[in-house]
This record gives structure tokens, sequence and C-alpha cells, in this order.
């Protein structure tokens, strides 16, 4: 409850701020986050749109659509904001991270591999893209590397263990037949 009553004092606190100043992306970007935050995609898709209108260049914008289109079950909107947001700024891993989360979850699991193997490639710290990778490995049935992948995560964080046994529970529940 705590964080909604945080999310609604920031949108009102954006709601003036955009009125001081409409012509800034940045309000705009922030305002569709706490709206995604507060259960409102269609709104936060209409700041993320403002925002890339008042400055196309801007791909943080880019990523917070896609996040929100996703939320809303339009992968094909999704993932044309993440490879534009991917053109803009190419090293920012956590839009590749959110890519190939994205086609992980359309089945795309060789796209999905690939986008994470980016991930780990500009910031190998980064657990869950190892987790994730695994994942991905598993469900085309390259065991093997996948095992490798979960135990680099848990090498990293090792009290991920019971969170990591759930995913990977969960990935041979919803994708049987990848197997």
């Amino acid at each position: 409850m705590k964080d909604l009553d945080l999310n609604a004092g920031a949108l009102a606190d954006l709601d003036r701020a955009v009125k001081l100043n409409p012509r800034e992306a940045e309000i705009y970007i922030n305002r569709g986050v706490a709206r995604l935050n507060l259960g409102d995609p269609d709104g936060a898709i209409s700041d993320q749109t403002l925002a890339i209108k008042l400055n196309p260049d801007f791909f943080q914008a880019w990523i917070e659509r896609g996040v929100a289109r996703r939320m809303k079950g339009d992968f094909d909107g999704a993932l044309a904001d993440y490879n534009h947001a991917i053109a803009l700024a190419p090293r920012y891993a956590q839009t590749w991270f959110d890519r190939g989360a994205l086609q992980k979850a359309k089945g795309d699991l060789k796209s999905a591999e690939a986008d994470l193997s980016r991930v780990i490639e500009l910031n190998p710290e980064m657990v869950v893209a190892w987790a994730e990778r695994g994942l991905a490995r598993l469900l085309q049935g390259r065991e093997d590397e996948a095992q490798q992948d979960f135990d680099r995560c848990l090498a990293l964080n090792k009290d991920l263990k019971s969170w990591l046994d759930q995913r990977i529970a969960e990935a041979k529940r919803q994708f049987p037949s990848n197997r």
C-alpha cells in the first residue's frame, strides 16, 4: 500500500510539473512510470509517446513504452520499441535484457539467448541475465550449457537458489514441448 501511495503522490507532483513545463520529455517519462506502477498501462503509453514526440532520441522513453506495451500484451509493439531503444543506445544492457525476456515469453528462444548473451557481454554481473539465458538454453534442450549459466548465476548470488529452482520449474511447466 505504501508504494501505491508513493506513486500516487509522485503522479500528483508530476501532473503539476507537466503544467509548469509541458515541453520536458523527462517529466512525461517519469509520469508514465508512475502510471504504470499504479496499473495504468494506457496512461503510461500515452505519456511515453508524448516524451518520444518531444525527444525522439531519448532512448529511455522507448524502453518504458515497451515495458507498458508488454504489460498490455502488445508484444509486437514492445519489440519495436525495444529495437528502437537498442538502436539509440546499443550498450545499455537493460534494454537487451528486456528484449530477451520478451523473446523468451514469445517462445523465440534462439533470439532470447542471443539478446541475453549480449547482456552478459555488456554486464557480466547482471545475475538475472545468467538465469534467463540458462532458462532459454534449458528450454532448447541444452541442459549442460544451461547448468553452466545457472552455476554462474548462483556464484554471483547464492541466495537466489530457491528463486532459481522455482524459475526452472515454472519454465519446464510453461514450455514442456521445447525440451
